[in-house]
């Protein structure tokens, strides 16, 4: 058997065969359960634990030679089991980073084999550089004694693909494995480059996944300031998943960030079924949370938001309703993604928005939404924007897709007869916002 030669090429968590740009096939994964893992029979492999996770199909994935190996993620894994000739292996892991927040680029998980920790953690966006980018660790100099290798990961482990070669030459090398790393498509966003008088704008976030689904309070930030270097947004955030206003409202922990600092805008949201499942709690507790942020002197602001497939049309225009209304009756200012939401699903067709779960917002809702806060923020038509991204830069939003959302951005936004649209929040005099 020659040296580089791979005994197992494996896709994992995914039930599928996959064949890559050079030919090689991954196979798809074998997940049995614990009970049935001890009666498997010499010449088997399989895994135990795991669950795939897609990613959509409009996710640019790189390199693009390993794009669908990578656009399924495997999550709780627990560990594979390899009955296999006693001698010394080479074991290949593909690992990167798809899970479309910032906090996953933080990501690790513990890896041993045969029982011995391999020493150091595995940081999956590290190794790719770069979100939905692959990258390679390599431990080698695995010496099998008792005919049979396992690989056991820790918790958070997502690796999706896994290569492992036995090594047939003759090797003097001491015992402990041998790591190595390589990024195969590895990208960072370019800095910006501030004014060096840079107005220093303070924003709070106070909100849930409809918020930090592909990071849009960043990528705003982003795009604010590579069109106008001369402002530095300083973004801090309070995030608590599926919340509403009224939680946000009582919050200890949210109270606290309100009063933490001096904050030039506060945003704040409500869940994104609130309006319609909870009315009375939405027209309750969203002014009581409007007027605590103005105590502290700040600016609200309302994120309008709502993207799930699995609500109405009916269920949105209520949404879109109720927040205008509370505009409207508490003079505050609103970043309407949910008008362009509603515009961009009618002529959407079969262009997806969403996260695959139906659920969450997806990359080109993340992206759209940003552009209207980037409107909003600035009365600058989202065309202006010097650079198609999402994800805070680290997404280059395909360009077929830019024109027509940064029309729907715009359009939502001229809708609306209010100053502060029109002109920019940033531009306008703080009174006439509190």
């Amino acid at each position: 058997m020659a040296q580089d030669e791979c005994i197992y090429r494996i896709n994992c968590g995914s039930d599928q065969d996959y064949t890559d740009n050079d030919g090689n096939c991954w196979s798809a994964d074998h997940k049995i359960s614990v009970e049935d893992a001890a009666g498997k029979t010499p010449g088997d492999w399989f895994c135990v634990g795991g669950n795939g996770f897609l990613r959509e199909a409009d996710l640019p994935i790189f390199p693009a030679s390993l794009s669908e190996l990578i656009r399924t993620e495997c999550c709780g894994l627990d560990h594979y089991h390899f009955n296999v000739p006693n001698g010394q292996y080479t074991l290949r892991l593909i690992v990167g980073e798809t899970f479309e927040c910032l906090s996953s680029f933080d990501r690790s998980f513990t890896l041993s084999i045969n029982g011995e920790d391999v020493g150091e953690e595995i940081k999956p966006f590290d190794i790719a550089k770069g979100f939905a980018r692959a990258g390679v660790i390599t431990m080698s100099n695995i010496q099998v004694t008792d005919a049979k290798l396992l690989v056991h990961f820790g918790k958070k482990a997502n690796p999706f693909g896994l290569e492992l070669i036995r090594d047939t030459q003759n090797n003097s090398a001491p015992p402990g494995f041998r790591i190595s790393k390589q990024a195969l498509a590895p990208y960072e966003p370019s800095p910006i480059k501030h004014a060096e008088n840079a107005k220093d704008i303070n924003m709070l976030i106070i909100g849930h996944s409809g918020t930090f689904f592909w990071a849009i309070p960043e990528t705003t930030k982003r795009m604010i300031e590579l069109v106008d270097p001369s402002i530095n947004i300083h973004l801090e955030a309070v995030y608590k998943g599926g919340k509403d206003c009224k939680f946000f409202y009582e919050s200890e922990e949210v109270d606290a960030a309100i009063n933490k600092g001096s904050w030039d805008y506060i945003v704040i949201q409500d869940s994104s079924m609130g309006p319609f499942t909870n009315p009375d709690t939405f027209n309750e507790y969203m002014p009581k949370l409007i007027e605590k942020v103005r105590s502290v002197g700040a600016i609200p602001l309302l994120y309008a938001y709502n993207v799930s497939q699995r609500h109405t049309p009916e269920d949105r225009q209520v949404v879109v309703e109720s927040y205008n209304r509370i505009a409207k009756d508490l003079q505050v200012a609103q970043m309407p993604c949910v008008r362009a939401i509603q515009m961009a699903f009618a002529t959407a067709g079969k262009q997806n928005y969403n996260n695959p779960d139906r659920h969450h917002t997806g990359m080109l809702a993340g992206y759209i939404s940003a552009l209207v806060w980037y409107r909003s923020l600035t009365g600058k038509s989202a065309h202006s924007i010097k650079e198609c991204s999402a994800l805070a830069g680290y997404v280059m939003v395909p360009e077929q897709f830019t024109e027509h959302l940064a029309k729907i951005a715009d359009a939502a936004c001229a809708e609306y007869d209010d100053a502060y649209l029109q002109n920019g929040i940033f531009n306008m005099e703080a009174a006439a916002l509190k």
